[in-house]
């Protein structure tokens, strides 16, 4: 919108009025508060307000200016497709490599086939069951080896109860209630070499007594190496003995006790026999 040139020769309230004019005429794009608000104001500064419409205006006209080339240039965009510009081809995405067999995958591939390969074998091969016992010198002045099963807590659990000495082999009790006495200018702890304690041999369960197994070097040193005190009976490790052994007599009514939380058991008849050399065996 154009206004006409300021006129010429008026006073200074024409002149506030039509400045409001031209206020007026600028706020159509903006808002009609600013045009109102330069009525309002007083004629004191008025040139400077005068100057400050003038921009406005300018302002307003060079944006109708800019508007009517942005249609102009649209009208002269081609609406041919054909004349447009091509999009550029999308790149497109490369195959992935087939992953290279290895790792945890490769681990579970090479366990398989192990597992296919011994599986088979397993029941093909076996390993030959112990021998029994020989029990052909099971008597009183016979030799004989024995194989016993045992853990390191049987060095303190495993008891017998008889009133019947063999020489200097005893067992640990009189009676279920008393202790066998000590005897003087004996040591206090000699891995008892001389206390009988029950067994089981291996791998026929045969019962016999054996009196001190504990006190050959090589026993004695597994018994060092793992103690049993603070563990439970699972936590041990079963091994087995071998022993050379020489039968020293029969015993009648033993009492028996495999565990300190089980009760003493009777035993109408046991063999008892005194280890001459002991050392660790194998289950084979």
């Amino acid at each position: 919108m154009r206004l006409a040139p300021w006129p010429i020769g008026r006073d200074a309230t024409t002149s506030r009025n039509w400045g409001c004019l031209r206020a007026r005429a600028a706020a159509t794009r903006k808002s009609r508060t600013r045009g109102q608000m330069v009525c309002r104001r007083t004629p004191r500064g008025l040139r400077t307000r005068e100057r400050r419409l003038e921009s406005d205006t300018f302002m307003v006209m060079n944006r109708g200016m800019a508007s009517e080339n942005d249609r102009s240039s649209s009208s002269k965009r081609p609406r041919n497709t054909a004349d447009r510009p091509r999009p550029r081809p999308r790149r497109q995405e490369e195959a992935e490599p087939l992953p290279i067999v290895g790792g945890n995958f490769f681990n579970a591939i090479v366990a398989g086939c192990a597992m296919l390969i011994v599986f088979p074998l397993e029941n093909a091969v076996h390993t030959p069951n112990p021998a029994p016992t020989n029990m052909s010198g099971w008597h009183e002045g016979g030799s004989t080896r024995v194989r016993l099963t045992v853990i390191t807590m049987d060095y303190e659990r495993l008891l017998c109860a008889s009133d019947k000495s063999f020489g200097a082999e005893h067992c640990q009790y009189k009676d279920e209630n008393t202790l066998w006495p000590h005897e003087p200018g004996t040591p206090l702890d000699d891995t008892k070499k001389h206390v009988i304690q029950p067994y089981r041999t291996y791998p026929d369960n045969q019962l016999i007594l054996v009196s001190g197994i504990w006190s050959h070097p090589t026993i004695t040193t597994r018994l060092h190496r793992e103690p049993w005190q603070g563990f439970v009976e699972t936590k041990l490790q079963r091994f087995v003995i071998e022993c050379d052994v020489d039968f020293v007599g029969q015993v009648q009514n033993v009492a028996l006790r495999w565990k300190p939380d089980v009760a003493w058991g009777k035993e109408a008849t046991a063999w008892v026999a005194k280890s001459r050399s002991c050392w660790l065996g194998d289950t084979t």
